[in-house]
């Protein structure tokens, strides 16, 4: 029984230690990605090139197939696809409108939290843009809202084709990304504002020497 007690008792050491271990390289792997994904918000790339970049460098840690940054648009209650990195058919497009309410980004996005969703999860939103989705073959997905000062802006979602699907812990790992991309984000939103109102305001110039 002695020895029986001491092989237990080396079988939970050696578990604790296995998990300690993965713990240590879960960490590890979050705090590399979140160094590169601030060294590519500090290399003031456009917004497009920025996202590729951030999508290459999630994609070493948390491995998918699908990207996308959607950008919520309060006035028709929808999201703007601003920037997709997936090789599928061209069912989801960059800058296509998505409406909020039943796709998997709305409801990460109404929650304020990450989501996770598997292909029965998709199935049931019953939307369009779940459909497409599904039609591009993801089998499961992660949706993380893009925060500022409570602000949300929109969302951040991955997806894969096969696999196991996401984890809680991708789901956390993805959220941290974009707690650094939002602040990205609310810069190129506003300067999109500043650039549509010269534009509006040299049209009125225009009219009035008219």
């Amino acid at each position: 029984s002695r020895q029986v007690a001491l092989a237990v008792d080396n079988t939970l050491h050696h578990e604790a230690a296995q998990r300690a271990q993965e713990e240590l390289a879960h960490e590890r792997d979050r705090l590399r990605l979140l160094l590169e994904v601030n060294n590519a918000l500090v290399s003031n790339l456009e917004h497009r090139a920025l996202f590729s970049a951030l999508a290459t460098c999630v994609r070493r840690v948390v491995a998918h197939d699908y990207t996308s940054l959607a950008v919520y648009d309060a006035e028709r209650n929808a999201f703007d696809m601003w920037a997709i990195e997936f090789a599928g058919k061209g069912l989801i497009k960059e800058h296509m409108l998505v409406p909020v309410e039943g796709s998997p980004a709305g409801v990460a996005f109404t929650a304020g939290e990450p989501k996770l969703f598997e292909r029965a999860d998709l199935a049931a939103l019953e939307s369009d843009v779940a459909h497409a989705l599904l039609a591009e073959g993801i089998q499961s997905m992660c949706s993380v809202p893009l925060t500022v000062h409570d602000r949300r802006l929109g969302t951040l979602s991955i997806g894969r084709l096969g696999g196991e699907p996401f984890t809680a812990c991708d789901g956390e790992l993805l959220a941290s990304v974009a707690n650094q991309m939002a602040f990205s984000v609310e810069n190129a939103l506003a300067f999109q504002e500043i650039a549509e109102l010269k534009d509006r305001l040299a049209a009125e110039k225009i009219y009035l020497e008219d």
